[in-house]
């Protein structure tokens, strides 16, 4: 599929989902100013599947329900974290009282369990399960609670599936959902998402690399990915120095500059690409796919785009 045709679809799909999130939840535009790429994925998805059948309304309450758990989920990490700003703006949490922020806290999550309510139980169930997926995933990389004996590898995934891989994973079971029944289908867009939010993630912490090096930004997952690659004694050296904040600028470039980190880099993002469209092959019909593999890498491609920027 030409990349023009794929960008005229993902711009429908968007502005169509801005304009039903609006009207569904006026006081709360918060969701409309990401790149809704979760959203997107489930209208996506039911487009696929549904064709002329697709119920289209159903599937924008779920891409907003979506949307709303992510945003959520973003206002609580940048309180956690300690960060300053969220999308070019103050974060949240800043710009209100902290009995404020808690109550507005809850008040979001309500939002999207009401509007997949409607739908029937098992949408609520998925909703539930994921936000508990999430919550223990934040909870374990705050506590380091996880297993010491396992590898940084095992760790780096575990934490990924929870914090990232959940949500585009319920995101493509909504979509698969709101197109047919058959579970076989629904199960394997659930992988698909899983694997697609993994890509996603890992794209997301090589574009932070540089700056956890250069200490703009608190260490999070970037440093179990630096743990993950195994390039000889300067990852080791250079996961200290941040650690003990004596980064030095020198080493820092020596190691964007690694040609095999790099390789490395790309090798895990593909793997996951790979692996989501493995998912969803055997259910898809030719005419299918086209859209659901150039989606894949349009995910990352945006935000991949950004790591490249940082290693010049």
């Amino acid at each position: 599929m030409e990349n023009r045709e794929l960008e005229i679809t993902i711009r429908a799909l968007r502005a169509g989902l801005k304009n039903h999130i609006e009207n569904t939840i006026p006081e709360w535009k918060q969701p409309t100013e990401g790149k809704m790429l979760r959203g997107t994925l489930v209208l996506l998805i039911n487009k696929v599947l549904g064709k002329e059948n697709a119920d289209v309304d159903k599937a924008l309450d779920l891409a907003t329900a979506i949307e709303a758990f992510h945003t959520c989920s973003l206002n609580v990490d940048d309180a956690l974290d300690d960060d300053d700003t969220r999308r070019g703006k103050k974060a949240l949490y800043l710009t209100m009282s902290k009995k404020e922020f808690m109550l507005n806290t809850i008040y979001q999550l309500a939002v999207p369990y009401g509007l997949v309510a409607k739908y029937g139980r098992r949408y609520v169930e998925e909703a539930v399960e994921t936000q508990k997926i999430m919550s223990m995933g934040v909870l374990e990389e705050i506590k380091k609670s996880f297993r010491k004996d396992l590898p940084a590898s095992s760790v780096y995934k575990t934490l990924l599936e929870k914090k990232t891989g959940a949500l585009f994973s319920l995101a493509a079971k909504y979509g698969a959902m709101s197109a047919t029944e058959i579970e076989d289908i629904i199960t394997a867009f659930s992988n698909y998402g899983m694997h697609l939010g993994l890509a996603y993630q890992i794209a997301d912490d090589i574009t932070d690399l540089s700056k956890v090096i250069t200490g703009e930004k608190k260490p999070g997952t970037e440093m179990l990915l630096l743990k993950c690659l195994h390039i000889d004694e300067l990852v080791k050296e250079l996961i200290q120095d941040i650690k003990t904040k004596k980064v030095k600028p020198s080493k820092a470039l020596e190691l964007l500059d690694n040609e095999e980190l790099r390789s490395r880099l790309l090798e895990m993002v593909d793997k996951e690409i790979k692996d989501a469209i493995t998912s969803v092959l055997p259910v898809l019909l030719p005419g299918e796919r086209d859209l659901i593999i150039s989606y894949s890498k349009f995910c990352v491609t945006q935000i991949f785009e950004e790591a490249k920027k940082s290693w010049r």
